[in-house]
């Protein structure tokens, strides 16, 4: 394969691959600036510092490769109990133990723009921060992750795989970590836009119809030769 096949190829693979979805799905809303800049309500201490695992788990869905960033603007003391014109992450009651741990609330327009989103994590359940013995806990960074992922406008995954499991609908499995997979940065790209030059579909159409061209090129001129 010369230069020119490696290069097309190359790039063929670039361009397609950020573009490529397998099964994530979504809800309709997300934030059309692009940014969910959100409040901590830290009254609530489950053992550790919670604000340090909501951190981790933004900088992680900020890690993907999009136009999408979430943004810490600081502590309040407001209590989701309705709309405020202001994103909070509370630690407050639920539904008690065995139930959800987290959960999101969102209010949206008519063309799909969320205007705020509220997120809720139960104080009546008990959580994990990764580190030492669990014993029937939930790992917080994990149900965070997985409400960010709804907050931003993603639903559950109806893939059933255990290599992507973090946004599917599996319930909340105590003592387990879950981390993005492509899949899901594959949703927050579709939804977002990302920097990185993506063509789907129509680009691998593209990109055979060159390659192709190329491989009858070079056909031809070992015929030629012959």
């Amino acid at each position: 394969m010369n230069v020119w096949c490696r290069f097309i190829l190359f790039l063929c693979v670039f361009a397609i691959l950020p573009g490529t979805v397998y099964g994530f799905t979504y809800y309709g809303w997300w934030f059309h600036s692009g940014e969910y800049q959100y409040y901590v309500n830290i009254d609530y201490d489950p053992g550790f510092n919670e604000e340090i695992e909501i951190e981790a788990a933004a900088s992680e869905w900020n890690s993907v490769e999009s136009h999408l960033i979430l943004t810490n603007m600081g502590h309040t003391t407001t209590a989701v109990t309705g709309r405020d014109y202001e994103n909070v992450i509370y630690f407050g009651y639920l539904d008690g133990p065995g139930g959800s741990p987290g959960s999101v609330r969102w209010w949206y327009d008519g063309y799909g723009d969320i205007l705020e989103a509220d997120i809720v994590i139960d104080d009546e359940d008990t959580f994990w921060d990764g580190d030492g013995s669990c014993s029937g806990d939930f790992d917080l960074r994990s149900v965070l992750l997985h409400v960010f992922g709804h907050t931003v406008g993603l639903a559950h995954s109806p893939l059933e795989t255990p290599l992507c499991p973090l946004m599917q609908d599996l319930g909340y499995q105590t003592c387990t970590e879950y981390h993005i997979c492509q899949d899901d940065a594959n949703g927050v790209i579709v939804l977002y836009g990302s920097p990185l030059p993506s063509m789907g579909f129509p680009g691998m159409i593209l990109c055979l119809a060159i390659l192709g061209g190329l491989f009858l090129r070079k056909r031809k001129n070992s015929l030629n030769r012959q």
